[in-house]
């Protein structure tokens, strides 16, 4: 009698493998295209863009704003450069104390995220994720906040979308 871990196991593997030969005849019949440049994705796919596409997205690792996040771009370069305030943070301090921006949206970062939201493509909530982890990743202390709040939707805007989905509520699990 085989332990019920390698019976779990052994149907995951079952359930993958097929998942893969599966995946390959769709791609026979209808070849996997890019959601960005419209080209074949083959099997480096990140969802539903080509590897190239998707390690195309420009992430934003040049210093920014301590406050709303905004990359001051012209001290890129610059490594160990000091976190600031930028000069709409100074005159018009946000109700908030932290924003990280993890990539410039545009491109291919626009396409996954209009996809995201608008489509129902709730497989790239993951990818998007790790997205955002890559860009707060040592910048970020957990411990120091009391609490991390997606922005939600007003309620006449989560009423209008009442078939679709909360993109803000549905990052949380992710």
């Amino acid at each position: 009698v085989m332990p019920a871990l390698l019976i779990r196991l052994r149907e995951t593997l079952a359930r993958s493998a097929r998942r893969a030969w599966g995946q390959a005849a769709l791609d026979f019949i209808f070849p996997a295209e890019c959601a960005a440049c419209n080209g074949f994705s083959g099997d480096d796919r990140v969802g539903i863009f080509c590897k190239t596409c998707w390690d195309g997205i420009q992430r934003l690792d040049a210093p920014g704003c301590r406050q709303c996040g905004r990359p001051f771009l012209a001290f890129a370069a610059a490594p160990g450069f000091p976190e600031f305030l930028c000069g709409e943070c100074q005159a018009s301090p946000p109700f908030f104390d932290r924003a990280i921006s993890a990539a410039f949206y545009g491109g291919v970062m626009k396409a996954a995220i209009h996809q995201f939201k608008f489509s129902q493509k709730t497989g790239l909530g993951n990818m998007l994720a790790s997205v955002i982890l890559q860009a707060i990743d040592g910048k970020f202390d957990p411990s120091v906040y009391r609490i991390i709040l997606p922005v939600p939707l007003h309620r006449s805007r989560y009423k209008q979308k009442s078939t679709r989905l909360n993109s803000s509520h549905s990052q949380i699990s992710y």
